[in-house]
């Protein structure tokens, strides 16, 4: 009896260890203050929802242009076919009036009003706009899809990689780049609230260097997505 009590334990505990290594939509919603990443780092519990702890992404071309030929070892961290409508508030142009086909909650109004928040805090610190660029909306939203859909909470995907090798995949062209991601904000307020008032996040909204922006959303669970590069 007690050997099968013991092999039992063995069992349960293994079984919880093995619930611990990412950070799940589930797990989020359990209103802990943090978790266990992917990667082993932890999130943070804002008032609004959550912000990754992860160093912010940031990678530099180191003067090469062409994604492609940008080595690994250049990446360091900051501790931060859809034809398109032209609008004049945005720099540009505008997503999609009607979502790429899957994307489940994806809001154009959304991605509006986080582009015009973030150059509005920009614009109080002497900065630029930032110009809405189609390819790396793209390629937030599809890492905000792929956040919903492989329910993890990282800068880093179990199946696309860091985001600069969906940069890569995608063919954008730039000479540097970065990344902010969110869950559980219920507007773009909040969402760029949160983000502003967290050191790396708010380190790549005012980057001086970034010349465009791009944003993923997702209804389903409110996933944030915001990249940023440097022509």
């Amino acid at each position: 009896m007690k050997r099968s009590q013991i092999i039992f334990s063995f069992f349960a505990i293994n079984l919880f260890l093995a619930g611990c290594n990412n950070v799940s939509k589930d797990a989020l919603r359990s209103d802990q203050k943090d978790h266990k990443s992917l990667s082993g780092q932890k999130t943070i519990k804002t008032s609004n929802g959550y912000l990754t702890s992860e160093n912010q992404p940031y990678r530099s071309s180191t003067g090469h242009k062409t994604t492609s030929k940008i080595k690994k070892e250049n990446i360091s961290y900051n501790n931060p076919d859809t034809q398109m409508e032209t609008n004049p508030d945005m720099n540009g142009t505008v997503p999609p009036a009607a979502p790429p086909s899957g994307n489940q909650g994806y809001s154009q109004e959304m991605i509006q009003q986080v582009v015009e928040l973030t150059n509005q805090e920009r614009r109080k610190h002497g900065l630029s706009d930032l110009k809405y660029d189609p390819q790396l909306t793209n390629m937030a939203q599809s890492k905000a899809n792929d956040m919903d859909n492989n329910d993890y909470f990282s800068h880093n995907s179990p199946t696309q990689g860091s985001p600069f090798d969906q940069m890569d995949k995608m063919n954008i062209d730039y000479d540097s780049a970065g990344e902010n991601i969110a869950i559980g904000q219920q507007s773009p307020e909040q969402v760029v609230n949160d983000w502003m008032n967290s050191e790396g996040h708010r380190k790549n909204i005012l980057n001086p260097d970034y010349t465009h922006i791009g944003i993923g959303y997702t209804g389903n669970d409110n996933c944030w997505t915001q990249e940023f590069i440097k022509k």
